[in-house]
């Protein structure tokens, strides 16, 4: 909810996936900005496009890791297709068509994308062809 050009982050996060034409979306959040992220969402974003849009929020009591969050939603049956995740703090330059798409034109289980930053020699990229 960082603000940025008098807007929060998320709201260019989900401008750009909307841009791409994204309809469903599953907000996990910690409890403490539950609230604040689903009341901003439903009353203060502008949906621009006239589309139905799909809106589920996730959040527990603790501290849950991703993999924890995402073992979870599985678990309940609330994600049942295809999915990406993405952070709503990340302002992307990513065309998130083209990676849809190599996604599917590969039959990738999992495509991942990253940066490198230089200052973070610690990041590294495998695919299932690779292990």
């Amino acid at each position: 909810m960082l603000p940025v050009a008098n807007k929060p982050i998320l709201a260019f996060v989900l401008e750009k996936l909307i841009s791409h034409n994204f309809c469903d979306f599953i907000f996990v959040c910690n409890h403490v900005n539950r609230n604040l992220i689903e009341y901003y969402v439903k009353n203060k974003f502008v949906w621009t496009k006239n589309i139905n849009f799909s809106c589920q929020f996730y959040s527990v009591d603790h501290y849950q890791d991703m993999n924890e969050s995402l073992a979870h939603l599985f678990h309940q049956d609330i994600l049942t297709k295809d999915f990406m995740i993405l952070r709503g703090d990340c302002i992307t330059e990513c065309n998130f068509n083209d990676l849809v798409d190599n996604h599917y034109l590969n039959s990738n289980t999992i495509t991942t994308v990253y940066s490198e930053n230089p200052l973070s020699p610690h990041i590294f990229f495998m695919d299932e062809k690779t292990q």
